[in-house]
């Protein structure tokens, strides 16, 4: 019986992706100069997607159970327990809300200068915006 990778442990090197693309387009490598211009093409595509924005394997999902009257996060264990892992945070792509009757709300993001011209920002009620402070 076949023996699958898990996703835990599934690393293939550049060389074995390059092998394998010239595989699956009906050609083979004939030379190391081929992997070398494969390596390239792969340095130059992922230099590309960097420069293009948001990396989606940069994104981590983080869940947190709070309680109603909370009004802001600083001091709490969000992100991690360590300083490094919170200031590993760059930007919050979504926020969702879950209640105890499990309805989720979505929230949208407003920017420092609307947030401080808000005169009482203590209102209760279900958020629907949020800012986000780095520092």
């Amino acid at each position: 019986m076949p023996t699958y990778a898990t996703t835990a442990n599934f690393d293939l090197s550049i060389d074995d992706i390059a092998e394998e693309a010239f595989e699956r387009c009906g050609l083979q490598t004939r030379s190391g100069y081929d992997i070398k211009t494969a390596r390239r093409s792969i340095n130059l595509m992922l230099a590309e997607w960097a420069n293009r924005g948001l990396n989606l394997w940069t994104i981590q999902k983080q869940e947190k159970s709070l309680a109603a009257t909370t009004t802001s996060l600083t001091g709490t264990n969000l992100f991690g327990s360590s300083a490094d892992d919170s200031q590993q945070i760059i930007d919050i792509t979504d926020v969702v809300i879950r209640d105890s009757s499990n309805n989720e709300y979505s929230t949208t993001s407003i920017s420092r200068s609307t947030y401080l011209n808000y005169t009482v920002k203590t209102t209760s009620g279900r958020p629907s915006q949020y800012y986000l402070s780095v520092r």
